[in-house]
């Protein structure tokens, strides 16, 4: 008991003998501790245990410098104190309350793991334990959603309790009520939605995403939670909610992936040429937007409408990646048409430059010289005057020049 008492105040800056000595006395009370647990009274052992604990957790608090072994003694003592727990079986009310206590006043203590404390808090204990960590979490303020979270010491302690709680327990609450403190991010509405989800509890885990779509409007993690509404809106039969929120998802985030899964809706409600019009047509409003164009000509394309969608790229312009995708489709049929677009494609990626777009370029060079090749008899000839003058024109641009050279170009 020396030892502990010498320890109350914090650790002494001791020379470097006196410092073994009392390293070596710490090891003898955590030594003894240990065979009392496990032959001695254990009943005595357990009062005894939670004073060595405490008192090492508050000296390690204090220590400025090298805390030694501080941190194994610790976790020494607690194991022994687990031990004379499970042999002296104590009030479990009192223990599941020191449990507690013990986390969140010492948050850089031993870990506590509940499968050491099961038999000894018994079903009454382990109750007790999830009301009074509950408790704590309740008091803890909610993270909002796009302010970054503050994990202090009193924080970071109880979502740690809880975390273990919910694991040895298997308790969906618990686990919802500790992520739930913290909605700084879409990611944490998807978290317990599929939480929830998992055990089978689809209405909650709907009510929960619906929070999120109204937190994080205008955020792209939108599309993910619209995602898994729709999946928790048709699981549960509101087929009309589902299409609702596919026919706003698409309308906020008009492309091609989102054009697929209000079709997937559609097709589940027998609502699927209804819907394709409606999608076409708010396109075509906004055609003079060529974000939104690029994603009507990428539709029509996907629909093998490719006549349709030259005529939109035409008229109202796309992005240079799906000029490409839409030659690559028509060369075959109307190479005349691709030919200029695969010129004005290669002369944009070459004034890019840099060792990604090389790539690109050659792919370009493919399709031009096929296109090339189909619109006359002298094409490939053509094709080899130009590629050589553009050789000339980019003969700094290493990276391109093995490009071609590594396509035979």
């Amino acid at each position: 008991m020396a030892a502990l008492r010498g320890l109350r105040g914090g650790l002494p800056p001791f020379d470097g003998e006196r410092e073994a000595d009392h390293w070596v006395r710490l090891r003898e009370v955590v030594r003894s501790l240990r065979e009392q647990a496990g032959v001695g009274r254990a009943d005595h052992a357990v009062d005894f245990a939670e004073q060595v604990v405490e008192v090492l957790c508050s000296a390690a608090q204090q220590v400025t410098g090298n805390a030694g072994e501080l941190p194994e003694l610790m976790q020494q003592a607690l194991s022994a104190h687990a031990l004379a727990c499970r042999r002296s079986r104590p009030d479990p009310h009192r223990l599941a309350s020191w449990l507690v206590r013990l986390q969140l006043n010492y948050p850089d203590g031993p870990e506590v793991a509940l499968s050491e404390y099961a038999e000894a808090l018994g079903p009454e204990g382990i109750a007790a334990y999830r009301r009074t960590a509950r408790r704590a979490c309740r008091e803890l303020p909610t993270v909002p959603f796009g302010r970054t979270p503050r994990y202090d010491r009193r924080r970071w302690a109880v979502v740690r309790l809880m975390e273990e709680l919910a694991l040895y327990t298997g308790d969906v609450d618990v686990e919802v009520q500790w992520l739930a403190t913290d909605l700084s991010t879409p990611w944490q509405y998807l978290r317990i939605a599929t939480v929830l989800e998992d055990a089978g509890r689809t209405a909650e885990a709907l009510a929960w995403v619906e929070r999120g779509l109204v937190a994080t409007q205008g955020s792209r993690a939108e599309v993910r939670l619209v995602d898994v509404a729709v999946d928790a809106c048709l699981r549960l039969g509101k087929t009309t909610r589902a299409l609702q929120l596919a026919r706003n998802a698409f309308r906020d985030w008009p492309g091609l992936d989102t054009y697929l899964r209000l079709r997937t809706v559609a097709d589940r409600a027998d609502r699927w040429p209804a819907q394709r019009e409606w999608a076409r047509r708010w396109l075509r409003a906004q055609a003079e937007d060529t974000t939104r164009n690029s994603v009507l000509v990428q539709i029509l394309m996907w629909d093998g409408e490719i006549d349709a969608a030259w005529r939109a790229a035409t008229e109202h312009g796309c992005a240079d990646h799906v000029w490409a995708a839409l030659a690559e489709e028509r060369v075959m049929r109307h190479p005349e048409q691709v030919l200029p677009v695969y010129r004005r494609l290669v002369r944009r990626r070459v004034a890019v430059g840099g060792a990604e777009h090389a790539a690109e370029v050659a792919d370009l060079l493919d399709g031009l010289g096929l296109a090339w090749e189909k619109t006359a008899d002298d094409g490939r000839a053509k094709f080899h005057r130009y590629l050589e003058e553009l050789k000339r024109e980019c003969a700094g641009d290493r990276a391109l020049l093995t490009e071609l050279a590594r396509r035979g170009l």
